[in-house]
């Protein structure tokens, strides 16, 4: 089965502090919670962590990434066989690909072998991401762990995350923060659960 790591980590903290959709989410949520207008430095990392729970579990429940971000993943052998299915929505480019020999050498294949098809886009209607292969077709050796794909993922910045997904963002954040001193975690809003139900991948 495929293993996915975030080598590029998609900047969360940025896009709060810099992009006025990020302000927003602050304002709103200390609204909601009734918070004083006045600067909370304490509350404010609370709700940025919040947040961060709330990305992370938005994207581990769509297979979407939705900030920029460059993912590594290693297939095995069986799963190598163009064309791949990458792990990921949206995919925007591929960095790099990777096969290894039975004795672990690795070889890099040339770009022009492959080339990605499906989701490169914000439409929650649109093709599986795909790595296929173009002139020929590359050669695995070991069975394990047997080619890595490096890609980049994501609609952009969080001003770019289409509006459905970002209002379940703040939505999911809102019920993280307002329940934070509840051993359970809040039921999943309505307005979640039908962003989930349009562009779910894995849901």
């Amino acid at each position: 089965m495929a293993s996915i790591e975030i080598t590029t980590a998609p900047d969360i903290t940025t896009a709060l502090a810099a992009v006025v959709y990020g302000q927003t989410v602050v304002k709103h949520l200390r609204h909601e919670v009734g918070l004083d207008a006045a600067v909370d430095t304490q509350h404010d990392v609370l709700l940025e962590r919040k947040f961060r729970s709330a990305y992370d579990w938005i994207e581990e429940n769509t297979g979407r990434s939705l900030l920029t971000q460059t993912l590594t993943v290693l297939f095995d052998a069986r799963e190598a066989r163009s064309p791949v299915d990458l792990p990921r929505w949206p995919a925007r480019s591929i960095t790099s690909v990777t096969t290894y020999d039975t004795d672990d050498t690795a070889t890099v294949v040339s770009s022009s072998n492959y080339r990605l098809e499906g989701s490169t886009g914000a439409s929650a209607y649109v093709l599986d991401p795909r790595l296929v292969a173009t002139s020929s077709a590359w050669s695995t050796g070991r069975e394990i762990a047997a080619m890595k794909v490096v890609f980049v993922a994501g609609y952009g910045a969080i001003s770019d995350v289409p509006m459905m997904l970002f209002e379940a963002l703040v939505s999911l954040t809102d019920g993280f923060f307002a329940n934070q001193s509840k051993k359970r975690r809040p039921a999943v809003p309505e307005l979640v659960k039908d962003a989930m139900y349009t562009y779910n991948v894995r849901w």
